[in-house]
């Protein structure tokens, strides 16, 4: 059993496609007990395809809505590069939340990843091809020791059973 403190109201879980982010979401929300919470999904856009750039700005009002309120903010982020997620930080920033961020980031090794995704995900929906693509996107990710922002910490987790949050 693994504890995994988090520091501020601002939570980003990131990772590849199928390593427990929806379900580590909804753990960390089910121990929350301190206010009101909100998890919101973040994708990154690509600049072409307007869907995407609407969907992007609805989740970054719904995130703005979540720092002024005061609530608990935890950002579950799709198909994302270092690059995007330190915009989402600084993003953050300009929203006016002035708190620590704590980014968690799913490192599963690549068997226990492959086995999540034959158990949790229909194979026809996320290609094997797709998982390892995004797999060695988020490399980059985990080369990085930080985010350009001194009040974003991130917290490494390889296994997402039986995680237990400290708020």
């Amino acid at each position: 059993m693994g504890k995994v403190k988090i520091v501020g109201r601002v939570v980003i879980v990131t990772g590849p496609v199928s390593t427990g982010k929806s379900s580590l979401c909804r753990k960390m929300v089910e121990q929350y007990h301190k206010g009101t919470c909100r998890v919101v999904q973040f994708q990154r856009a690509n600049p072409s395809n307007s869907a995407m750039l609407e969907n992007m700005l609805k989740a970054t009002n719904k995130i703005q809505e979540g720092i002024q309120s005061e609530s608990f903010v935890v950002i579950r982020t799709q198909n994302m590069t270092y690059e995007s997620l330190v915009s989402l930080i600084v993003s953050i920033r300009v929203m006016g939340y002035k708190d620590e961020i704590t980014v968690i980031k799913m490192n599963l090794p690549e068997e226990l990843h492959i086995d999540f995704w034959r158990r949790n995900r229909k194979p026809s929906k996320v290609s094997l091809k797709k998982l390892k693509n995004e797999r060695a996107m988020f490399q980059k990710i985990m080369e990085k020791d930080g985010f350009e922002d001194a009040k974003a910490t991130s917290v490494e987790i390889n296994n997402p059973e039986n995680i237990i949050f400290e708020f």
